[in-house]
């Protein structure tokens, strides 16, 4: 999907994806592979708010944590 995205005409890249409470039911690998292609996709300085359930989410840098009230809110680093 998200290659998909990446090649539609005229596509401008978001400044924020949603993702709340759907990585948990995934493998660490697919995992990975999603969190790498939300940066990829990202604005630079784009946010990806995940729900509070997915504080095991592993980023591996490519995001750092700005809020961590209801929802964990990461900005992307370049």
């Amino acid at each position: 999907l998200l290659d998909t995205i990446d090649h539609a005409p005229g596509r401008q890249r978001p400044d924020l994806i949603s993702c709340r409470n759907v990585l948990i039911y995934l493998s660490e690998r697919a995992r990975g592979q999603i969190i790498a292609g939300f940066h990829a996709q990202l604005q630079p300085q784009g946010y990806l708010l995940l729900g509070h359930s997915e504080t095991r989410v592993d980023t591996s840098g490519q995001f750092e944590l700005t809020s961590r009230m209801r929802e964990l809110i990461y900005q992307r680093r370049d």
